[in-house]
């Protein structure tokens, strides 16, 4: 109540605050008047100060007296030191009764390795045991890098919930775990009856030539073992270079040196055996050095990491890489500015004849982008470049169709030599 009587006093005052002759809607204010200097509010309304009465800012009693205290504390000090004598089990240090001349206690023990991807790997071992895994940086593919893939490696020998037992299916088409020995019992028994075969992933180092020692040790032929690449792309790349070359083989990309990339659904720093390499690469190309940036431009169907970081991202069509890459191609030779011998242009011309009505369809496919190509076509003309195709996401029918095209898209730019390397 008395809150609300002060509030009227303040309405019947004709000037409450005043700001100046500059304000329209206020009365200008008289001379101030001589008063109290109050710091707050509860200086005039005391109903605004919270109740600080001693009872109220006591908390809840505990009906504990000090000898229950005494019990409590007592029976827990002893469940803690019963905890404490728990027998744990037993573990012996046992040395080497020979110890090998390549193992000393306490110190590592480094192997120079690949994985899967041709990724260079430096293992760190203790007592035989691998413990960590970086890249190494005298190879030539990853150069010191290495993928979160590579690294986690470790967790095949370490993880608590890794599979530690072989699963077999049964007739239900069920699997079940089964023990080692058995296994290996059944495994014995097919070598004898039927022949043996294996199927790896594409690898590199003395695997092969072990599988086929074992095919010779049970009497089997040591051309039994077939391989399948977890990159599809390499595969295409290579008929594509053998096609075109007459030599089967991969080039050497080095995209830190050039300023231009252009991706036709090339995942480059995604996936591929390369990754690595052209990640790093790419780290040296597009940020901004010496006054100048690099650019990178990427036609794509689907969003990938390489698109996300690309400076201009174009989507298109799934199956419409290989068109895209023709349009590229054929746009190239329009400038009158393309390299190349005139064997190889007329080479080109032929190709772009054979596929003139899926150029044509992919036009109509893609839209508006098509006219963006022509000045893609300048740029790669006028700047150090290389253009790259082809990965998972592009890993149909003319896979190698695909890397043909990207090969004469980089005869025409003359990547090869520059960016594109053959010869190492």
């Amino acid at each position: 109540m008395e809150i609300e009587m002060d509030l009227k006093g303040l309405e019947n005052k004709k000037v409450v605050f005043s700001r100046g002759d500059d304000q329209p809607h206020e009365a200008p204010g008289g001379a101030p008047e001589k008063g109290h200097l109050y710091v707050n509010a509860e200086e005039v309304m005391p109903d605004l100060v919270e109740s600080t009465d001693a009872d109220e800012s006591k908390g809840p009693k505990l009906n504990v007296d000090r000898r229950d205290f005494m019990r409590l504390f007592s029976a827990s000090a002893i469940m803690a030191s019963s905890a404490a004598c728990v027998r744990r089990p037993l573990e012996k240090a046992v040395p080497y009764v020979n110890q090998p001349i390549d193992q000393i206690p306490g110190v590592p023990v480094y192997y120079a390795t690949t994985d899967e991807g041709g990724c260079g790997l430096l293992v760190k071992t203790r007592e035989g045991r691998p413990v960590f895994i970086e890249g190494n940086p005298q190879h030539p593919l990853s150069l010191g890098g290495t993928d979160i893939l590579a690294a986690s490696t470790l967790q095949d020998l370490y993880h608590p919930d890794r599979r530690k037992q072989p699963l077999a299916r049964m007739s239900n088409n069920k699997t079940y775990e089964v023990e080692w020995e058995d296994i290996f019992q059944q495994l014995a028994d097919y070598a004898k009856s039927g022949k043996v075969a294996f199927l790896v992933p594409g690898t590199t180092g003395h695997q092969t030539q072990f599988l086929e020692r074992f095919l010779k040790q049970i009497g089997q032929s040591p051309d039994q073992i077939y391989s399948y690449e977890s990159q599809p792309s390499v595969n295409a790349l290579s008929e594509a270079y053998r096609i075109a070359f007459g030599e089967v083989g991969t080039p050497r990309i080095d995209i830190g040196s050039a300023k231009l990339i252009v991706g036709i659904g090339a995942e480059y720093l995604d996936h591929g055996p390369t990754s690595v390499r052209d990640t790093k690469g790419w780290s040296r190309s597009i940020p901004y050095r010496d006054g100048s940036m690099g650019h990178s431009v990427q036609f794509e169907s689907r969003l990938t990491c390489t698109g996300a970081k690309a400076s201009v991202r174009y989507p298109i069509g799934a199956g419409d890489e290989f068109g895209v890459a023709l349009l590229l191609v054929q746009a190239l030779l329009k400038t009158g500015a393309a390299r190349g011998s005139a064997s190889d242009q007329a080479v080109i011309k032929q190709f772009l004849a054979d596929n003139s009505a899926l150029i044509d369809a992919v036009k109509t496919s893609i839209g508006s982008t098509a006219d963006k190509i022509g000045a893609l076509a300048d740029d790669l003309l006028a700047k150090r470049s290389v253009v790259l195709v082809g990965q998972v996401g592009a890993a149909d029918s003319n896979a190698t169709l695909l890397q043909i095209a990207g090969i004469f898209a980089n005869i025409l730019t003359g990547a090869f030599g520059k960016t594109m390397h053959l010869d190492r």
